[in-house]
């Protein structure tokens, strides 16, 4: 099993975490959810959104034809709800009634979006309701968000222009509705087995405690990087006469409380953009298909990856001064935190722009590799070489020489890199075990006199399970020192051969897996644990493992076919977190957010060094394809 220790940070500690550790939701948070969201886009800021829940209802006494939980409205249903909210949205008034050929369903949530930001949500969930089944949760979810929309939006003058400016309002509120089924009830003992047992992004939660009910849809949850343990403490604390019941465990809200807890699942669709019809989403975005991992897809890929670094380098991120590269980017707010950027996610972003401009996959790299530049001369003059680390220190080396070939100050930076790295020719023990691969790339880069017996050092000291938390950086020196030495081998193939076998023993197989999980195919999780919770640090090795594809030395030929197809279904994973049109509902900022990577399917954060390892790991596929292409050399 891959050590989770090694495996959850990057560098800098804390830089890129994992998705999954969360800690439960305290009274504060617990009021983000149970609701609808409304907005749109439009000039003038607007007032911060309460994002309190909507007021927990009296369940209505259980009668005969309570709703299938497995059915859900079909897509010709879901369209005349979205119709009928954007009539809605352009008289700023709800119908009194609903409309006969509304679906039935349990609940329906609402979200709106006006200039990126949200502008008012409602929502509604019947635990129990009557029979027949009508279209009123649908009615009470679009009540709350027009009235809260009303008192937000900007006012418009009472003049010859005010139905024309109501329309243009109109047109660029976005909206995103879900459509609930039944309740289905569920027991987890402690969040834990919340966490283990409920979907995250596709599972909704209401809690039931003495005749109140609350309810967070998945859209809420992954709006407000929400997993399903933090949900159900926020639906408890809004649901219980005190807030402070949200912090108790499963069992014992249903032990001493009295509470029901249920799931629900959604149909869900949203714009995603001004004047666009919605479409249908999965956990908040759209399954990737294996298909489009062809050259031609990868390439696009690495496009949509480049430009994002790209963007955000030049983009004016919400706070007091202006940002370079930061990490990480929070695309829900458009915001990133300057206190956890870094001179050494800058300068591996300028690297990883450096290679894509020399890759050829853009026709025009000037441009690529001026911003490339750009962030490394600015790497430079943050670094700080008391306080930055080893991680920052090598990215800056690998930097200068994908742009300038040699060392920014010549043999005086090798020697300061040694002395930074090396006690009497070794590794330090001080320095960090998750530094130690990038450590020996940049002395190897750096041709330092030492990096022979680093490279050997640390794949000796590293285990061969944890081999991965080294990559690509390790995988990278060992092909970079055989071609200086131009020998002929490789001394750790068969190491660099079992980190990958074990890497692929951990992917998740598209066979066998439900509709729900399609979107997780090919996705690596780094426990044993369940269910399956891949991530974003599946970059990492992705990027060596895509150089090992064309290596004869790493893959012969005979073993050529299924790793290509493990590779590429690993990369369609990476697709599947690369922020596409399909997420772009949820964005202030969508010109900034798409092409970045998310931190996992169900949090929405973009850490810098996530996007640059996979443009790299883009990269690495596409030039083993093309040498896979090339006809082999005639032998005389």
């Amino acid at each position: 099993m891959f050590s989770l220790s090694h495996m959850l940070s990057f560098g800098n500690t804390g830089r890129w975490r994992c998705a999954a550790a969360l800690p439960l939701a305290l009274a504060g948070m617990m009021m983000c959810g149970a609701s609808i969201t409304l907005s749109a886009a439009g000039s003038q800021p607007l007032p911060a959104a309460t994002g309190s829940p909507r007021t927990a209802r009296v369940i209505a006494e259980p009668r005969p034809g309570a709703p299938d939980p497995t059915r859900l409205p079909d897509p010709e249903a879901a369209l005349r709800v979205y119709r009928l909210v954007r009539e809605a949205i352009a008289r700023m008034e709800a119908p009194a009634s609903p409309a006969a050929d509304l679906p039935a369903v349990a609940g329906c949530s609402i979200q709106l979006r006006y200039g990126g930001m949200p502008l008012a949500r409602g929502s509604a969930y019947h635990v129990q309701f009557a029979a027949p089944a009508t279209g009123a949760p649908i009615l009470e979810a679009l009540v709350e968000a027009i009235t809260e929309a009303e008192l937000r939006l900007p006012p418009i003058p009472n003049d010859l222009l005010r139905e024309q400016a109501m329309a243009e309002r109109a047109a660029n509120i976005l909206v995103s509705i879900e459509l609930a089924g039944g309740p289905t009830p569920i027991t987890p003992e402690t969040y834990a087995e919340a966490e283990r047992t409920l979907a995250p992004g596709l599972s909704g939660i209401t809690v039931v405690i003495g005749g109140r009910s609350a309810a967070i849809f998945p859209g809420t949850m992954l709006t407000s990087d929400m997993m399903p343990h933090k949900a159900i403490s926020a639906a408890a604390s809004a649901a219980a006469p005190s807030a402070q019941m949200g912090l108790d465990e499963p069992a014992t809200l249903v032990k001493q409380h009295g509470a029901q807890l249920y799931k629900f699942r959604v149909v869900h669709l949203a714009q995603t953009g001004a004047g666009m019809e919605p479409i249908f989403l999965h956990r908040g975005g759209r399954v990737a298909p294996l298909g489009e991992m062809t050259a031609a897809g990868l390439r696009g890929l690495a496009q949509r990856l480049a430009g994002h670094l790209e963007r955000r380098y030049a983009s004016d991120i919400e706070y007091e001064r202006p940002v370079q590269v930061t990490d990480p980017y929070d695309p829900l707010r458009n915001r990133s935190d300057p206190d956890r950027s870094g001179s050494g996610s800058e300068a591996l972003a300028g690297y990883a722009l450096a290679r894509y401009a020399a890759s050829g996959i853009d026709a025009e790299p000037a441009g690529l590799r001026a911003a490339a530049a750009k962030m490394r001369a600015a790497a430079h003059l943050r670094f700080d070489a008391k306080a930055d680390d080893a991680f920052a220190r090598c990215a800056l080396v690998l930097a200068d020489v994908a742009l300038t070939g040699a060392l920014k100050d010549g043999q005086r930076s090798v020697d300061e890199l040694e002395a930074a790295l090396l006690d009497e020719g070794k590794l330090k023990e001080t320095l960090p075990v998750t530094s130690r691969g990038i450590a020996a790339y940049a002395l190897t880069l750096a041709k330092s006199r030492h990096a022979a017996g680093v490279v050997r050092q640390v794949f000796r000291e590293t285990p061969d399970a944890d081999l991965v938390a080294q990559m690509p950086w390790l995988g990278w020196a060992e092909l970079e020192l055989a071609k200086v030495e131009a020998t002929p081998d490789l001394a750790a193939a068969l190491a660099l051969r079992r980190m990958r076998a074990l890497l692929w023993e951990f992917q998740i197989a598209r066979e066998g897996l439900s509709t729900d999980d399609a979107d997780l195919a090919g996705g690596v999780v780094f426990t044993t644990s369940l269910p399956p919770r891949p991530n974003s640090q599946i970059v990492r090795p992705l990027a060596f493992v895509a150089s090992m594809l064309a290596d004869s030395r790493l893959t012969e030929a005979g073993e050529r076919a299924p790793e290509l197809a493990r590779l590429l279904s690993a990369l369609r994973f990476v697709r599947q977190l690369t922020a596409g049109e399909a997420t772009m509902w949820m964005y202030a900022r969508p010109e900034i957010a798409r092409g970045g990577v998310r931190s996992s399917l169900w949090d929405q954060s973009m850490p810098v060094d996530a996007t640059s390892l996979a443009l790299l790991s883009v990269c690495e596929a596409v030039e083993s394809l093309e040498r896979m292409a090339r006809p082999a050399p005639e032998r005389e």
